[in-house]
């Protein structure tokens, strides 16, 4: 507000300094590596992701790409990556508002050990494909009901994941 400067320039500017600096490949973020390393070494077991939007002033150019279709805003989407056991923020990757939740997740890039499992909610779907030990909730298909046991299996994992959204609801 000092400086006159709205939330997406300040978010492009941000953006363009990290790429740059990770491209150095001097710039490591010290808590990825976590990720990568093997469940012996490192303390976590279960990580829980998800994404939120965040509001932004419509840009004066490529509207479309930041515009959530459902927020009906423009936005910048934010991808949490934490631990379940001790709500630690392990990472982040940025999007544009209309891209969707997976497709983050397939563009961060993160290296994940196979190990690790990963908790997430349906806009995760197809996750396991390309990550065999992840868990998403059951979708109820049209004109079909889910079984108890589904229903059971998916309240269940929604107790586990309400840590992420408990982390983002202090944002």
């Amino acid at each position: 507000m000092e400086y006159n400067l709205n939330k997406s320039n300040v978010y492009r500017t941000v953006k363009k300094i990290e790429k740059i600096l990770i491209d150095s490949e001097e710039f490591k973020l010290p808590v990825k590596k976590i990720l990568t390393k093997n469940t012996e070494e490192s303390q976590i077991k279960t990580i829980v992701v998800d994404v939120t939007e965040t509001e932004v002033e419509r840009p004066k150019k490529k509207q479309k790409q930041n515009y959530s279709g459902k927020k009906k805003k423009h936005t910048i989407k934010s991808q949490i990556v934490i631990d379940e056991k001790n709500s630690q923020i392990l990472c982040i990757a940025q999007g544009k508002g209309k891209e969707h939740d997976f497709n983050l997740f397939k563009n961060s890039k993160m290296l994940i050990n196979h190990l690790l499992e990963i908790l997430g909610d349906k806009g995760y779907q197809g996750i396991n494909k390309i990550h065999k030990n992840s868990q998403i909730p059951f979708k109820k298909l049209p004109k079909k009901e889910l079984t108890q046991e589904q229903k059971k299996s998916n309240k269940q994992l929604g107790k586990k994941r309400v840590i992420v959204e408990n982390v983002i609801g202090k944002f």
